[in-house]
């Protein structure tokens, strides 16, 4: 039978692994007291009493130390795995919002290229045409020269946006994101005595986050209000269960943010910020055709549970311990089942886990 004890390690062990918790510690305000600084009447021992507690402090200190080592397993710990995750998060969410840039520069690349193509091929096409008309003649030159213009004005114009070497140094990036992030999402998904030591992933993975966070692609303000604004408010499946629109709990389930939601108030009060701005996108209209629904995100995701993360240290000791209850359970009930006894003691109650269960 599983003991209360082991049980009861199973839980400490999914608190260490916690997402969120952190251990509790003594604040200043709870050694210091400034009333016996105000009025001072034996300076000895004012003395002898803050050097007591200095000593105090200085072996809570190193208890403390010695506790967070002592629940290392390979050399990870809660708070380690705390800080992996936050670089997880931040690596993830520069992912999202490249990837999702990327494709915007080049779905605009492609149209000026297009819009290139076609006036060139125009062009083409109308500087074989040889008029007699001394007129015509003019209207054929003149519309060359037009279309030569700004097919030259629109060279110059992708050329100064960089949109090629933009595209390319992104790709480059977005790559490098996806391999680090699927990396540290499969070992912080496993169990800390199946992890690789921690000193040997600081070595081997420090320096890449590191670069990472540090060299990402240059993007403009705007470019990046509007990306994070049309994920928001176009696109919430490819937000579902990314930070910062979504946290993780203690439990490691899914829980949406505020954060989707600023988002929207923020980008309309900038865009919508000028008269001419609300007239020109039917900002005042009422028809239905209009309107907007503000809670659209909110009913879109009422309905749908958490969606589930990949396998976790937490949901596998649930998953061991719910499985241990079930076989003790079982084995209870065919011993119970083996005995005769009679109708006066049909109830039977046994012992699970340290919890009584009537039968």
């Amino acid at each position: 039978m599983t003991s209360t004890t082991e049980t009861d390690g199973m839980t400490e062990g999914r608190n260490t692994e916690s997402y969120t918790k952190r251990r509790p510690r003594v604040s200043l305000d709870q050694w210091i007291d400034l009333d016996d600084f105000k009025s001072v009447e034996d300076l000895t021992n004012l003395n002898k009493k803050y050097t007591d507690r200095e000593q105090v402090n200085k072996l809570l200190n190193t208890t403390y130390v010695a506790m967070e080592k002592a629940e290392e397993i390979n050399g990870w710990s809660g708070r380690k795995k705390r800080a992996i995750i936050e670089w997880k998060n931040i690596i993830e969410y520069q992912f999202i919002v490249n990837w999702f840039f990327v494709y915007e520069l080049k779905k605009k690349e492609s149209w000026w290229s297009w819009l290139v193509i076609v006036i060139s091929t125009f062009t083409s096409t109308l500087s074989l045409v040889r008029p007699t008309d001394t007129y015509a003649k003019i209207f054929t030159e003149s519309f060359l020269s037009f279309f030569s213009v700004v097919t030259t004005l629109i060279a110059a114009w992708i050329k100064k946006q960089n949109y090629i070497d933009r595209i390319k140094n992104m790709d480059r990036y977005i790559q490098k994101l996806s391999k680090l992030n699927v990396e540290l999402e499969y070992i912080v998904s496993k169990s800390p005595w199946d992890r690789v030591d921690y000193t040997k992933f600081m070595d081997t993975y420090e320096s890449q986050i590191v670069q990472l966070l540090s060299s990402s692609p240059p993007m403009a303000p705007e470019e990046f209000k509007e990306t994070i604004w049309r994920l928001t408010r176009f696109y919430p499946e490819l937000v579902k269960n990314i930070y910062p629109w979504y946290e993780r709990n203690d439990e490691g389930d899914s829980v949406r943010t505020e954060y989707g939601k600023h988002i929207l108030l923020t980008y309309d009060a900038v865009y919508y910020e000028s008269c001419l701005t609300k007239i020109c996108s039917c900002y005042y209209c009422k028809c239905k055709c209009c309107r907007v629904n503000d809670n659209y995100i909110d009913k879109l995701y009422k309905s749908q549970p958490p969606q589930p993360w990949l396998p976790n240290n937490e949901s596998l000791n649930k998953l061991i311990t719910q499985q241990n209850v079930n076989k003790v359970l079982a084995q209870k009930l065919n011993e119970v089942a083996s005995k005769e006894f009679d109708n006066s003691a049909s109830d039977s109650i046994i012992e699970i886990d340290g919890k009584n269960v009537s039968l």
